[in-house]
């Protein structure tokens, strides 16, 4: 008897342990009281890092940015809804300006990126490299390449999608 109740006892902790090892990590970012997209964005233009200033970014959001004197911007949304949040850096040596959009597919999902956006004149490419880190996709590597023209059309703008 005492047998079966132990078999009994260690089934049910077994059952218990896998059912919260399933939920607790939803349950903690449901419950996450911080910022729930953060990014750090360097712009560099033929392989120098490029001048960023605060008045560079507009936000889409309830975002806030931050330009260190390594002119590294930090940029962080409160991010409490399922929606795109959009960076749009306005001042670079492109003619266009530079939009990055994260996405939130679940309102409780958290998400950490390190982007270089690199602008060779020369070749007139952007290169996008670093990496995205969300609680519901993982680390995904980032490594982007567009062409640009010299007279984009009007009101045109190169645009970067993470999630």
């Amino acid at each position: 008897m005492k047998k079966l109740i132990c078999a009994n006892i260690i089934v049910i902790t077994v059952i218990i342990g896998l059912f919260s090892y399933k939920t607790i990590g939803e349950i903690l970012l449901r419950l996450y009281p911080g910022d729930r997209v953060k990014a750090e964005i360097i712009v560099e233009c033929n392989d120098s890092i490029y001048h960023l200033e605060n008045a560079s970014f507009e936000l889409k959001g309830s975002g806030k940015v931050n330009v260190n004197s390594a002119h590294k911007a930090k940029i962080r949304f409160r991010a409490n809804s399922k929606e795109s949040y959009t960076v749009k850096i306005s001042n670079t040596p492109l003619n266009q300006p530079i939009r990055l959009k994260f996405s939130q597919h679940m309102c409780w999902n958290v998400q950490r990126a390190k982007i270089t956006v690199h602008i060779d004149t020369v070749s007139k490419e952007v290169t996008t490299r670093g990496y995205s880190f969300s609680g519901d996709d993982g680390i995904q590597k980032i490594n982007r390449t567009f062409t640009y023209n010299d007279e984009p059309v009007e009101g045109s703008e190169l645009e970067f999608y993470f999630s």
